[in-house]
C-alpha cells in the first residue's frame, strides 16, 4: 500500500534545463601563467549543470525522476546519460543533437583561491531543450 510519502505515490519530477561535463582538478598551488603547466596526479570527470545535479540528488532521496534536456552525439554526452542513468534518472526525454558538441566546463582550484570560487571556463552550451520554443515535457495535445 502506498503512502503520500512514497516514491509510487508520488508524481515523478521532471528536471529541464543544462547538463554538460565536468573537467576538474585537484586543487593546485596557484594558477598557472599563460603557456605553463602545472602537473596533478588526476583530473576529474563528472556531470555538472542545474538538471543534472538537481536529477541525481532527487534519483538518491527515492524519487521518481527525469531529464528534458539536450546533448551533442560524442563521447561526453554518453557519458552524461551513463551517469544519469546510473544514478537512477530518466534519460529518455534527452534529446541528442547531431550538429553541436555536448557542453563542457573546466574547473581549476588554486589552493590559494577561495574553496567555493573556483576559475571555470566554458564551451558554448548546447540548447538546453528539444525545441527552442518549447520542452516536449512541456508541450501538451492542447497547445
Amino acid at each position: 500500500m502506498s503512502t503520500p510519502s512514497s516514491p509510487a505515490s508520488r508524481p515523478p519530477v521532471i528536471s529541464a534545463g543544462m547538463v554538460l561535463v565536468d573537467h576538474l582538478t585537484p586543487p593546485i598551488p596557484r594558477l598557472p601563467r599563460s603557456g605553463e603547466l602545472i602537473a596533478v596526479d588526476q583530473l576529474y570527470l563528472n556531470i555538472g549543470g542545474g538538471a543534472a545535479n538537481t536529477s541525481m540528488a532527487l534519483g538518491r532521496l527515492g524519487v521518481p525522476v527525469s531529464v528534458s534536456a539536450r546533448i551533442g552525439d560524442d563521447a561526453f554526452g554518453r557519458f552524461i546519460v551513463e551517469s544519469l542513468q546510473a544514478g537512477g534518472v530518466g534519460t529518455d526525454m534527452i534529446t541528442v543533437d547531431r550538429e553541436r558538441e555536448t557542453s563542457q566546463t573546466l574547473i581549476v582550484t588554486a589552493a590559494s583561491s577561495t574553496p567555493w570560487a573556483p576559475t571555470a571556463a566554458t564551451s558554448r552550451p548546447t540548447w538546453t531543450t528539444p525545441s527552442p520554443s518549447r520542452p516536449r515535457c512541456c508541450t501538451s495535445a492542447t497547445s
